[in-house]
């Protein structure tokens, strides 16, 4: 019990003199509010009863029952520009599974000046339904840090927008196994929302993006053609703007000639 509470009060100590006291702001998780991050477009639900929190000056969130250096349970969110900050390297959405998990050990390595790095196991897994990897790693921290032996999980992913991480790091001695069922049932609630497109692309003639617009109740149908393309175009009645459709034809036609193709 003695070796424990050591261990607890000297991590403890060593987390409040490296962060700042303003970087978190710690609001209990509940089962009916997932936390959903908007700018990267992840969602997901934290044990109930363990304390989350955004952290202010990046996209990653996080979650702990008794404190960060004692479990925590992690979500990054990485450009593909910024992937491996460390390292000076960038993904792409078409990377491998293998090659990101090998990218993103180097990358924390060298990054958090992790020492003694032994991976335990490196297997495909699936994350938010996209195929991925799952690491599961051992290390410890360097000796002026109290060089105590942690183990981590992590599971990851890409898509078009960037890497998305799910993590779990917790000491070796009592905490990782005690809380480890906990994470596995917070992967199972993460989501990741797809990307919603508001812009259609027209013909490469029109040489700009248009809104997605939708056909009113009155309004009529496609029934007139264009003679030159075979382009669908509105009734007389509504005037026909050729720039868009109409492939042979700029968008700087003037009215007599849009007519002409328009009758």
């Amino acid at each position: 019990m003695n070796s424990k509470r050591v261990i607890r009060q000297s991590i403890a100590a060593l987390v409040l003199a490296a962060l700042p006291a303003a970087a978190f702001a710690w609001k209990i998780a509940d089962p009916a509010q997932p936390f959903k991050h908007k700018g990267s477009g992840y969602s997901v639900q934290f044990p109930q009863g363990w304390k989350y929190a955004k952290l202010w000056f990046s996209d990653e969130s996080g979650a702990t029952r008794e404190g960060p250096a004692l479990q925590s349970i992690f979500v990054d969110f990485r450009s593909h520009k910024s992937a491996f900050k460390a390292l000076k390297q960038k993904s792409t959405p078409t990377m491998l599974p293998q090659d990101l998990a090998q990218q993103l050990v180097a990358d924390m390595t060298k990054e958090r000046g992790l020492e003694n790095v032994a991976i335990l196991a490196d297997e495909p897994a699936m994350l938010a339904g996209r195929p991925g990897f799952r690491l599961r790693f051992e290390y410890r921290l360097p000796v002026q840090r109290g060089a105590i032996r942690y183990q981590e999980v992590v599971i990851g992913t890409v898509n078009e927008k960037g890497l998305y991480l799910l993590g779990y790091r917790a000491p070796v001695l009592h905490y990782f196994d005690r809380d480890l069922p906990a994470f596995e049932e917070t992967l199972k609630t993460f989501a990741i929302a797809e990307a919603s497109s508001r812009y259609v692309l027209r013909p490469r003639s029109a040489r700009r993006w248009l809104p997605r617009r939708r056909r009113r109740d009155n309004e009529p149908s496609l029934t007139r053609t264009c003679g030159r393309c075979h382009a669908s175009a509105l009734p007389s009645s509504v005037p026909m703007v050729v720039g868009p459709w109409c492939r042979w034809s700029s968008p700087r036609t003037t009215r007599s000639s849009r007519n002409q193709i328009s009758g």
